[in-house]
């Protein structure tokens, strides 16, 4: 018991309490089985973003750009998709023209 407790507390003992006591609830509520050093850090790890990213709920959600409405947004767009298929050969229905 002694070595499976050290195994625990050096695999774990990296972790804050909070999130660790997180994980282990989550765990819980999840499965019937005796969580493993792996169930409980793959928690943890789904849990956190990666570094330097803001995590999806912290993104504003926002479909328009530099203060345009939803319609100038959507022209815009529209016009620089026709920009980017004259620039690169696309006709109006999609075929490249040689």
């Amino acid at each position: 018991m002694r070595l499976l407790a050290a195994e625990w507390q050096t695999s774990l003992g990296v972790y804050p309490a909070d999130r660790l006591n997180a994980a282990l609830s989550e765990h819980i509520r999840r499965s019937t089985f005796w969580p493993t050093i792996a169930d409980l850090v793959e928690i943890m790890r789904q849990q956190t973003p990666p570094p330097g990213l803001r995590s999806h709920r912290q993104v504003e959600q926002g479909f328009c750009r530099e203060g345009r409405t939803e319609a100038e947004e959507i022209a815009y767009r529209t016009a620089q998709v026709m920009r980017w298929k004259a620039q690169y050969g696309f006709n109006k229905n999609g075929v490249t023209e040689p």
